[in-house]
């Protein structure tokens, strides 16, 4: 009888190992792809914000930022030029031209300046329209990398082409995981929460066979013209 027992109680102990070890090699690979999709996508929508505050930066300044501090110092202090034309007087004699009316007085050429803040609302709001609102881009700490203890993101301008300038922002994989535990054993959670997913997720940032897929992102290019954000390179094995 007890040896019936003890052969019972062994079972459930292995049939719970096996119930672990199989809940546990499906959780993993989750868990990982779904941090490594949110932190890639969230340098994906801040590459984004500085793509679109590079493109106000050379508009008004003839080329692009050389450091991610020109930027941020443009975002808080800089303004925009909008430039529109105002008619100058009531009665505009009939059969001018355009050209003709602006030389002759009847038109000015006015300039506004926008604060960039503003303008960049403006930009982000018709940007975020086609997006889910946990999706969208914004300003909020634009500068840094995600995950990485206020690590800037670093500009580098092409030297080689004095034709077109170029910049480009690389962020390779191995960045956008850095301290993969702050998401997978978040410190905020209560003591059971981190203990559950201690058991399930502990050094799951070493492991290479999730990583072997996993790309970077880069904003432009200093090879060709370019101010997309696109994949950049794998990790490294």
């Amino acid at each position: 009888m007890k040896r019936k027992v003890l052969v019972s109680t062994l079972l459930i102990v292995i049939a719970l190992i096996f119930v672990f070890l199989t809940t546990k090699s499906i959780l993993r690979p989750k868990k990982f792809a779904d941090v490594y999709n949110a932190r890639k996508e969230l340098n994906i929508n801040r590459l984004t914000a500085i793509a679109e505050l590079q493109k106000l930066y050379k508009k008004e300044n003839g080329e692009y930022a050389a450091k991610i501090e020109d930027l941020e110092e443009f975002y808080t202090n800089g303004f925009f030029t909008v430039t529109s034309t105002r008619r100058t007087s009531d009665t505009i004699p009939e059969g001018l031209s355009m050209e003709e009316a602006e030389k002759q007085g009847y038109y000015e050429t006015v300039e506004i300046k926008v604060p960039i803040k503003e303008k960049m609302e403006e930009t982000l709001g018709e940007l975020n329209k086609k997006r889910e609102y946990n999706d969208y881009v914004r300003m909020e700490n634009f500068q840094y990398i995600p995950y990485t203890d206020n690590q800037k993101y670093k500009i580098e301008i092409c030297t080689t082409d004095s034709t077109v300038q170029k910049f480009a922002i690389y962020v390779p994989v191995d960045v956008i995981l850095t301290d993969l535990q702050k998401s997978t054993i978040p410190e905020e959670k209560n003591a059971i929460s981190r203990g559950i997913s201690k058991i399930f997720y502990n050094g799951l940032e070493n492991d290479m066979r999730e990583r072997r897929n996993c790309v970077g992102v880069q904003l432009g290019d200093t090879v060709k013209p370019s101010i997309e954000v696109i994949e950049y390179g794998k990790t490294k094995e």
